[in-house]
């Protein structure tokens, strides 16, 4: 029997290992755990009489006539298993194998024989070794069986045959001994995942949707793309076929039904200008066909019957309705729309359970077990487990009439068993699950080592090695799917009093027998459910377009690089103790004592862990963390996008006609489909296009309070798309509802690069006709750019819950270990895997986290002294002590140069000057154009809360012009590295009063930069970065403030705090903050509740005018 099965066997002896006697397969021997750190994808190791081999290498584990074990029991957890065996091999007789695989390469004439041995003849009397021995037992899993395993292996635990008796001897009447006894046969488990019985999974949970819309739907995703792959498994292609046919008919009709509510949604609350309003009785009667549609979307049973005329009439209905939205294309009368909409009832078709597509399920339900029927009927046919053949008599003497000896005793033939893995979570009852497993197919210090492996790869941040990492990331989530079933099972074990009426399910008893009787492992549990969720936090972080450092590229932080000096000190101070403790462990030291209290040393900082994790998990989740902040900027730019949006609409209503002659596709929904489109860079792109399903996990996701993150704020559904606008449309699809509300923040993301953003944008600026060309363009600009700041924070927000996910798991896992620590040390063999891989993860998050302070103080290098990323600018594998201690000296040194050459150069100037702050001039202002002002002024209608315009400043907008009537320069021409200290907008001729005790009539406008800036260095080089928003209010008199002549220091009446953001003068401290630049959006508000008398509208205030003053320090250009 395989250790880790949830039967009964004897305990083996606890403490043996590699250095014991055992003979391994070739290589292992210098792969012992005891060797040498870290682990990297093949292990080796003995405790009692069990041998565990583990391999995570590309080549596999080889299995041949080499291979054997010097203990009764091996298990070979391995990726790829490449057998080569053909007949028994006397090493192996009795033994019991487990092999556990992914994939398994067989020759043909492949055999695991584990025969029993032969009874040998011996001449003492009742000598036992004339019987033959039971065969041993065999557990194969393998996740993807193939019918070249079926055809090429064969399986046999036969016992072994009974020697004959002893003969009688001498003249006198002697009766021959008995016949040696049988042995028996030995148990067969195999386990495997095959296309068929996936799809038969994949329908059994399809038949439990609550409407048939979500059946059929899940049938699409699930199961079809299943039946492509299986087509090379010889499925019969008219039973597939048919069945196929019958879904597409549900999918059509189901689409045009969604297709023909979305339009009716659209008569009666019309999108364009253009679209009439519909009359009561037309409004009326598009309401009751919606609610029509909705009731046959979410009934239970299917249609009973559709055919392609349904599907045609549904679509005749669906063209009039857009005809109707598109006035040019419209001939019909609302009587004559109502008549054709009040015949949508003749187009819906009753629902029933003897549905066709309840038939079809129910047909290919039925043909795809008799297929796996035959599946399992072949595995039975390639398993022998008879039992030995008794021994013959001894020959008797005496007399010839004599009969031989008794026959040896029959032998009992052992059994088969056949389990498919279903690699499935579903909570459903009714669907078999995994933790129903015999035996443990997925090793926890296995799935770990290929973790690492993953991580290793993600880490190297190219995308043919994400591409790599994401194919064994998702190979974990979908071999550990049992884990949130096991897990809660464990924990209810747990915390019952009373367990001895309680029935573990076969897997649970399997791991914990490995663990607790075996000794094969520690905290099995804990270790796959870190796993399984960092696994699947990794997914969602490279489609999220985040790196390592949990950042986008051009993230960077303003706090100054000394400011994450002390954190990485403590850090390397517990990495270091972990080095050296881990030197003692995997040199195996002098004494075996040395090596335990090496491993005992190094766990014991998994305290730090905890503390890291718990920290982060704060910084998070707090009042004032970066979720909240994150989730402000959302709040603050929804409401903008949606006036935006209308607003360019408007403006394309005249040129309509004309875009949509060549874009093939309505500008309503081209508009719509933008404001979905959120920008990654280009190798997270490429990667999300597989990868979107890690998003699943974020609805999941709790604080350390239990409380759950702001759900309208969680993408509901990822797409991608390319450079075309054919490729958004199609990207572009309708959700279950039947439409998509593009402003909310949770709706459809269709992520891209900002070159295919780019593309779409210069395609659909083609279409418009050139006299109007210049200003929709623009328009179009400042719409795309509305749509990036929002659905940033979107993307941004959504990262970070993935980031909080594995914060989480972090002070959970080290939580439950600390807990359990104590008793670990007490009874610790050091010589196990799982001792191993807890300390490189341990010393491996420690690197981490210093790598991740280190890239943040890079990061803020470049946006401190605009200098070229550093080796820490990117992703890169973990580095060992030696090298982060080079390069936190380097980038100390780095960041002093930097800023001493930027910030005390002969080139750097503060500005104004004190006389011409006192004075007015000398900083650099800013006449906010008449399109930005009247779209401030009429922001209070969508919003009655204040007034809001969104200003995006770049090197080619124009300064105001100067007091000489001279025409305005570029603003910051022949400006460098600008840095602000004051931000002052000013609005001249405010109507209103609000005065207070001495006389004043002070307005307060609310500033924000809104985190992402462009700054260029003395070389024309510009440098992108993102960081988090920067508020600030301004305050002034504005009784007097007419003219720019009269924006004037003693009208002003505070100073704002980013006057102390560094901008030259002295050493930089730990403490200082770098100051922002001009060239970012800058959100400008102006809110009723702070400025209750003033009036800013267009007919109170015809004369408004708005201009931005600014106050900072910058470089001369390098010409």
């Amino acid at each position: 029997m395989a250790s880790g099965d949830s039967g009964e066997s004897k305990s083996p002896t606890v403490g043996a290992t590699s250095n014991d006697s055992v003979e391994a397969p070739s290589a292992a021997a210098s792969n012992d755990p005891s060797g040498s750190l870290p682990i990297t994808d093949r292990a080796f190791y003995v405790v009692g009489d069990i041998t565990v081999i583990l391999n995570a290498t590309d080549d596999g584990e080889t299995i041949d006539e080499t291979f054997s074990s010097a203990t009764t029991t091996c298990l070979v957890y391995s990726e790829k298993v490449n057998l080569n065996l053909q007949g028994a091999l006397p090493q192996l007789s009795g033994h019991n194998i487990g092999i556990f695989c992914y994939e398994l390469d067989t020759t043909p004439g492949s055999s695991i024989n584990v025969t029993g041995s032969q009874g040998v003849y011996s001449l003492k009397a009742n000598d036992p070794t004339i019987n033959g021995q039971a065969g041993g037992t065999i557990t194969l899993s393998v996740e993807s069986l193939s019918s070249d395993n079926l055809a090429n292996l064969s399986l046999i635990t036969d016992g072994g045959d009974g020697a004959a008796g002893l003969d009688g001897s001498g003249v006198n009447r002697t009766t021959g001994g008995q016949g040696g006894n049988a042995g028996n046969g030995g148990n067969i488990t195999v386990m495997y995942s095959h296309e068929v019985s996936q799809m038969l999974v994949h329908l059994a949970i399809s038949n439990y949707s609550k409407t048939w819309s979500d059946k059929t739907s899940h049938i699409l995703s699930d199961v079809i793309p299943l039946m492509s792959t299986a087509r090379v498994a010889n499925l019969d292609s008219n039973s597939v076929d048919g069945f196929e046919g019958v879904v597409n008919l549900y999918v059509q009709y189901m689409n045009e039904l969604r297709a023909v509510k979305s339009q009716l949604g659209q008569v009666i609350s019309p999108i364009s200008d253009d679209t009439p309003d519909p009359s009561s009785a037309l409004a009326s009667a598009a309401q009751d066909a919606r609610d029509t549609i909705s009731k046959e979307l979410k009934a239970p049973d299917a249609p009973t019957s559709i055919s392609s005329s349904d599907i045609t009439a549904l679509s005749g209905l669906s063209a009039q309705l857009a005809s109707w939205i598109k006035p040019a294309d419209n001939s019909l009368t609302d009587a004559e729309l109502i008549t054709k909409i009040k015949g949508l009832g003749d187009m819906i078709i009753q629902t029933g359970s003897s549905s066709d597509l309840a038939q079809a399920v129910e047909n290919i339900s039925l043909y795809l077990s008799s297929v796996w029927n035959n599946v399992q009927g072949r595995i039975q046919s390639i398993c022998d487990a008879s039992a030995g053949q008794p021994g013959i008599g001894g020959n008797s003497t005496g007399a010839p009439d004599v009969a031989p000896g008794p026959m040896g005793n029959s032998g009992t033939a052992g059994s088969l068993q056949c389990f498919p893995l279903a690699f499935t979570n579903t909570a459903n009852a009714n669907i078999k699950s995994d933790v129903s497993s015999p035996a443990v197919f997925a090793h926890p210090d296995h799935c770990r080592m290929l973790f690492i492996k993953a991580q290793a790869l993600y880490f190297a941040g190219d995308l043919e090695s994400w591409k790599s990492a994401a194919v064994i990331f998702k190979r974990l989530v979908q071999r550990l799917a049992f884990v949130p079933a096991l897990d809660a099972e464990y924990k209810k074990l747990e915390s019952e009093s009373n367990t001895a009426n309680i029935t573990a399910s076969p897997l649970l008893t399997a791991y914990l027998n490995m663990e607790d009787r075996d000794k094969l492992t520690i905290q099995a549990i804990t270790q796959l459910k870190d796993v399984y969720d960092s696994s699947q936090n990794c997914l969602a972080r490279m489609s999220s377009g985040h790196d390592m450092f949990d950042h986008i590229p051009s993230w960077a932080p303003r706090l100054s690089v000394g400011f994450y000096q002390q954190q990485i000190t403590d850090q390397m101070t517990v990495l270091k103790f972990i080095e050296d403790q881990t030197k003692t462990y995997s040199a195996g030291a002098t004494a075996a004592q040395d090596t335990l209290d090496a491993a005992k040393a190094g766990l014991d900082k998994t305290q730090t862990i905890y503390d890291t994790a718990a920290a982060k998990v704060t910084l998070l989740t707090g009042p004032n963390g970066q979720l909240a902040q994150t989730g402000a900027k959302i709040a603050l730019a929804t409401p903008v996008l949606s006036a935006k949006r209308l607003e360019i609409l408007k403006k394309l209503q005249k040129v309509k006609a004309d875009i949509e002659s060549h874009i093939d596709w309505n500008i309503e929904s081209l508009i719509g489909s933008l404001a979905t489109v959120a920008m990654m860079p280009s190798y997270s792109n490429a990667a999300a296009q597989t990868l979107s399903y890690g998003y699943d996990m974020f609805t999941k996701v709790t604080n350390n309070q239990g409380q759950q993150v702001d759900k309208s704020y969680v993408i509901s559904q990822l797409a991608t798309c390319g450079g075309t606008i054919k490729s958004l449309a199609q990207a572009y699809t309708v959700n279950a509802s039947g439409s998509i509300d593009v402003d909310k923040a949770s709706a459809l993301k269709i992520t891209t690069t900002a070159k295919n953003i780019s593309s779409i944008l210069d395609e659909f600026k083609s279409a418009i006709p050139s006299s109007d060309s210049g200003a929709l363009s623009q328009a179009l600009d400042d719409y795309m750019s509305v749509i990036n700041t929002r659905n940033s924070a979107v993307m941004d927000y959504n990262a970070l819950i993935v980031v909080l996910a594995g914060a989480l798991r972090d002070e959970q896992t080290s939580k439950t270990r600390i807990q359990n620590l104590t008793q670990i040390k007490a009874s610790l063999n050091p010589e196990l895997p799982a001792i191993a891989f807890w300390l490189q993860q341990i010393g491996d998050m420690l690197r981490l986290e210093v790598m991740r302070l280190l890239n943040y103080q890079n990061r803020a290098l470049q946006f401190w002294a605009l200098v070229q990323p550093t080796s820490f600018g990117n992703h890169g594998p973990l580095r060992d002590l030696t090298d982060l201690e080079t390069d936190i000296a380097g980038l100390q040194t780095s960041f002093e140069t930097g800023t001493n050459n930027l910030y005390g150069s002969e080139y750097w100037a503060i500005w104004p000057s004190l006389d011409q702050k006192a004075n007015g001039g000398g900083g650099e202002w800013y006449q906010v154009p008449a399109s930005d002002l009247i779209a401030f002024q009429l922001s209070q209608e969508v919003n009655p809360t204040g007034y809001t315009v969104d200003i995006e400043l770049t090197p080619d907008k124009l300064s105001s012009p100067s007091t000489s009537g001279s025409a305005a320069m570029k603003i910051f021409a022949g400006k460098s590295n600008v840095r602000l200290s004051q931000v002052r907008v000013w609005l001249l001729n405010v109507q209103g009063k609000q005065t207070d005790a001495q006389g004043r009539n002070p307005i307060t406008v609310h500033i924000t930069q809104l985190g992402a800036e462009s700054i260029w260095d003395q070389n024309g080089v510009k440098y992108d970065f993102t960081h988090e928003a920067v508020d600030m209010d301004f305050e002034y008199d504005f009784t007097n403030v007419k003219t720019v002549k009269d924006c004037t220091q003693d009208v002003v009446m505070a100073e704002q705090a980013i006057s102390n953001n560094y901008i030259g003068g002295g050493k930089p401290g730990n403490d200082s903050v770098a100051a922002i630049g001009p060239f970012a959006t800058w959100r400008i508000q102006v809110m009723m509740e702070a400025n209750p008398g003033v009036k800013l509208d267009q007919t109170s205030a015809p004369d408004l005018a708005m201009y931005i003053e600014f106050w900072g320090a910058s470089s001369t250009v390098v010409s």
